[in-house]
């Protein structure tokens, strides 16, 4: 009676492939106070099928266009009505049983609770990953050191995603976040999730760095940007030179 309930918001778009097992990585949780939120951007596959066959275990879920991935975590977060939100993302999976039930069996003393990582490769062997300490912004000044995945909300601190981004903003969500008077962390030394590397960040990787430039200014401006350009790496340096030359009209093929 004095658990809190735990959102799991899924959000997912032609994930056939991956659902289900996300889907059994919930219900098999031995924690008992929990809504699963499943948001769609329309699917086109076998998606559906799958939400259907797990319907009885779903507590909300609908099938729509959006304007993204961001868009759609803000849909999830409207119809939330749990003291915790977590975003689980179709094809991540909490990394045991007991991952809830430890996290949340004894009252926290916190706004915010996070953990550790597996990193699952694609040749499915894993890494083990610790989280930073995550005291204040500064923690993250340089980007998602803390996986989004591996994050519980409390809904008294939960704000919305910037939807404009496609790929930053939970980490501009996070930073935003640590930044609130309510803000304390509470940081669980054990893996949370096995969180799939290779998504979209991995893919897109110039328009990646793009919306981490811009989202960095905005949020620490230019002066500390510059500071830490060492920071930034060769290719990071390289998509610096292309956007400075081309304010000047040059055009730098790489």
């Amino acid at each position: 009676m004095n658990k809190p309930l735990i959102s799991i918001i899924t959000v997912t778009f032609n994930a056939e492939k991956v659902l289900e097992e996300t889907i059994l990585s919930v219900i098999d949780q031995k924690y008992d106070n929990i809504e699963h939120i499943i948001i769609d951007g329309g699917s086109t596959d076998g998606t559906l099928d799958i939400i259907r066959k797990y319907d009885s275990h779903i507590s909300y879920w609908i099938s729509e266009p959006d304007n993204g991935l961001y868009d759609a975590m803000n849909k999830g977060i409207k119809v939330a009505q749990g003291d915790w939100l977590n975003f689980l993302n179709a094809g991540d999976n909490y990394s045991s049983m007991d991952v809830l039930k430890d996290l949340f069996s004894t009252p926290v003393d916190s706004t915010l609770v996070y953990g550790d990582i597996n990193i699952v490769f694609p040749d499915n062997t894993t890494k083990y990953h610790k989280a930073v300490e995550l005291q204040s912004d500064k923690s993250i000044m340089h980007g998602m050191l803390v996986c989004h995945q591996a994050i519980f909300y409390h809904k008294s601190i939960i704000i919305p995603y910037d939807s404009a981004l496609k790929l930053k903003a939970e980490w501009k969500h996070l930073v935003e976040i640590t930044r609130l008077e309510s803000f304390k962390a509470n940081h669980f030394h054990f893996p949370i999730v096995d969180y799939r590397i290779g998504g979209v960040g991995a893919i897109k990787y110039n328009l990646n760095f793009k919306e981490y430039k811009n989202v960095f200014i905005e949020l620490f401006g230019y002066k500390l940007f510059f500071l830490n350009i060492t920071f930034f790496g060769e290719r990071k340096l390289r998509c610096l030179v292309k956007d400075f030359l081309s304010l000047f009209g040059y055009k730098v093929v790489r």
